[in-house]
This record gives C-alpha cells, structure tokens and sequence, in this order.
C-alpha cells in the first residue's frame, strides 16, 4: 500500500504526494531554515531548539498514517 500526505488535485494541476516524499521535503525545509535562524542565536539554544523543530518535522503529519485517513487520501 502507498502511504499518502496529499491527495491529488487534476483540477489546480497537482499530483498526489507519497507521505515519505511529503516528510523528506518538510525535513529538509525545516533543517534549512533552524540553521539559518540559529545563526543569530546561543548555542545553548540552538542545542535544544534544533532537535525539537526537527522531531517536529518528521512528525508532524503522523495521523495522515491512520487506516481511515488513507482511505481518504
């Protein structure tokens, strides 16, 4: 079974993503975007405000797993 993120939408040109291409894009952007941010910030900050956003990303989007939301993706 191919897990889905998003469903897709013929009408505005999209396709469907797979839930592992959706997390990978969202991981990357997100590590990208804490390190340029903490450039500007402590380093005892940035020790533990970098793994939280990057936990975050890679599950932000765990319910999308569900049975019942699959059937709807």
């Amino acid at each position: 079974m191919k897990l889905l993120a998003h469903s897709a939408q013929p009408k505005k040109g999209l396709q469907e993503q797979t839930y592992y291409d959706h997390i990978m894009g969202v991981f990357c952007r997100a590590q990208a975007n804490v390190e340029s941010m903490l450039q500007y910030s402590h380093t005892v900050l940035a020790e533990t405000i970098k793994p939280i956003v990057l936990w975050a990303a890679c599950f932000h989007d765990l319910g999308k797993l569900d049975e019942k939301n699959q059937e709807v993706l």
